[in-house]
């Protein structure tokens, strides 16, 4: 699911355990986070017949920490009965005091902020509005399996997905081309194929067991959130260059089900990194992987990688040469993003009319914002994402109403705001040479 490929085999090879069991010291947060559920499952368990209720009321009190007042209006209109405010209150006062980092200390640390953050934030969320992804190393670049032995190989990839595909299509019966290449990505190191979809669930504790699992001392790990609304903002209804984000579900298998797997389908890898998703990082602590059998749906090693399930069974691919797909990634989608890409894209975000000299700006700013992406072992996302773009032509729209002609310097002043000295001087370079 949403786990790299590169370190797929190794996870397969660890032996299943609790991490409870592994731990010679169960650390603080995961005390805390098992305290919280357990605390959780008598409320629960006192309203069987208001279950769903009496957690929602249960979190809000102690995670949100919502006034006490305000609970008790909330438990009577809910009719929830109050098992006892004593470990509540505990709870609430330890969730509390969590510290407000930029980087929890541990995996359980992210789990209980998720908490803390209340309401349907960092929940499971089935109507696919959220979708959650984990990743062990927040440094890695997200790019599709497909792109990363580069374009020579880009064919002999799409000819072995082909077969895959037909193999899976003659076996499982009724399924598209589209859905037969998320089932060969979920089962791609069995099946020996590359896909340019990428990996995600929609329950973010699903995320964490995968952010966590191969975690080792000095890694920082992390949780991203992609908002389906704000892409579509971005691509201003999916009619300009980002495309529509297509979220990719498939029948559920035993492992599909388990990890509540889902993928998603972009017109080019770069965009995914600039929407910038939502994130919650944590320090990686070797052997400390994030587990809970209480969840609606266990996460642990043994319900997540079921032993057997209806793809695992048919595998290894037989080679047969079929029809070709009907379904391709986008045909530029290994090629590196120019200026003329960006710029359709910001003017795309504008409902005014640019005189050639702000056009010309405007076009300096895109073609500085695509030459920073091509430094990402220098510019840090938050200096070189589609926000900050969308920035420089809300500037641009702002300055023709004023009358004034901004520099392409000028527009994506705010992309500066957080650089140390050796960016910015490798940003100023980037000014310049697009002058020239």
């Amino acid at each position: 699911m949403t786990i790299e490929s590169q370190e797929y085999a190794e996870r397969r090879e660890r032996p299943a355990r609790s991490t409870i069991d592994s731990m010679p010291v169960v650390g603080s947060h995961e005390r805390l986070y098992r305290e919280y559920r357990s605390v959780e499952r008598v409320w629960r368990a006192t309203n069987p017949e208001r279950e769903n209720d009496a957690r929602g009321c249960f979190r809000r009190i102690v995670a949100a920490g919502i006034d006490e007042s305000v609970a008790a209006t909330e438990l009577a209109y809910f009719r929830i009965e109050v098992p006892g405010w004593e470990d509540a209150r505990r709870l609430r006062g330890e969730l509390a005091a969590l510290g407000d980092g930029p980087i929890c200390e541990d995996v359980y640390e992210a789990a209980l902020v998720m908490l803390r953050v209340g309401g349907n934030e960092w929940a499971p969320n089935e109507d696919l509005e959220l979708v959650f992804r984990g990743q062990r190393n927040a440094d890695w670049h997200v790019v599709p399996s497909l792109f990363r032995a580069g374009s020579a190989q880009l064919e002999d990839q799409l000819h072995a997905l082909g077969d895959a595909v037909r193999f899976l299509q003659a076996r499982l019966g009724d399924l598209t081309d589209l859905e037969a290449v998320a089932l060969a990505q979920h089962y791609s190191l069995e099946a020996g194929v590359k896909t340019w979809l990428l990996d995600f669930t929609w329950d973010p504790l699903v995320a964490l067991f995968f952010a966590s699992d191969g975690g080792v001392d000095g890694e920082v790990g992390v949780v991203q959130k992609l908002v389906r609304a704000e892409w579509d903002d971005l691509s201003a209804g999916g009619t300009n260059r980002l495309g529509a984000l297509r979220v990719v579900t498939v029948p559920a298998t035993r492992r599909i089900a388990a990890q509540r797997a889902l993928f998603i389908d972009t017109s080019h890898p770069d965009f995914f990194d600039q929407i910038v998703p939502y994130e919650i990082r944590f320090r990686q602590h070797t052997g400390l992987v994030f587990e809970d059998e209480a969840h609606d749906v266990p996460v642990s090693r043994d319900a997540l990688y079921p032993p057997s399930d209806e793809v695992l069974d048919l595998l290894p691919v037989e080679a047969t040469r079929g029809e070709p797909l009907a379904v391709a990634p986008a045909g530029d989608a290994a090629a590196a993003l120019g200026g003329d890409d960006y710029l359709a894209i910001a003017t795309s975000w504008l409902d005014v009319t640019l005189d050639p000299y702000r056009r010309d700006a405007l076009a300096g700013a895109c073609e500085i914002h695509a030459r920073m992406q091509e430094r990402r072992d220098l510019f840090a996302t938050p200096n070189r994402n589609l926000h900050r773009l969308r920035d420089a032509a809300h500037r641009l729209a702002q300055a023709t109403e004023a009358g004034e002609y901004p520099t392409p310097a000028r527009l994506l002043e705010l992309n500066t705001w957080s650089m140390d000295d050796k960016q910015r001087a490798a940003f100023d370079e980037l000014v310049a040479e697009v002058g020239r």
